[in-house]
């Protein structure tokens, strides 16, 4: 009996799998997170197919840290740290446009039917006519 056929999406997965373990760095960077190889391949292919998903946050026990040989943040140093995590997602998520004092603008807020082309300027009318006579090589 054969083997069943692998799908586009599995063959992708292998190769891109594959591709990170060919990298030198990536059995180090495993290494000095503490992680398992393999669990930290898996990782990062996920991540790599899912370029939205947000990484969770890992809670450690400081008796964990101190085996691993680092020593446990103090309060005031994970308070700061967390404040600059805030204000990193938060730098990250708003735009210019995002101003929370306006509403948003739905589709009922625009004018029906055709623009009113009387207030045009009719110099530009001009300057966009020449311009798009001299791309068609004809006139309108």
């Amino acid at each position: 009996m054969a083997p069943p056929k692998k799908s586009q999406t599995e063959k992708k997965l292998a190769a891109l799998t594959k591709q990170v373990l060919a990298d030198p760095n990536t059995a180090r960077i495993a290494e000095k997170l503490g992680i398992p190889l393999e669990e930290y391949v898996q990782q990062v292919v996920y991540f790599a197919t899912h370029p939205k998903a947000e990484p969770n946050l890992l809670v450690v026990r400081d008796a964990d840290l101190r085996a691993m040989g680092r020593p446990p943040p103090d309060e005031n140093e994970m308070g700061r740290y967390l404040i600059e995590a805030v204000k990193m997602g938060e730098a990250t998520s708003k735009t210019e446009y995002s101003d929370p004092e306006k509403r948003l603008v739905t589709m009922s807020d625009l004018p029906a039917g055709k623009p009113d082309t009387r207030k045009a300027n009719p110099r530009l009318k001009a300057e966009l006519d020449r311009q798009l006579r001299g791309k068609r090589g004809g006139k309108t």
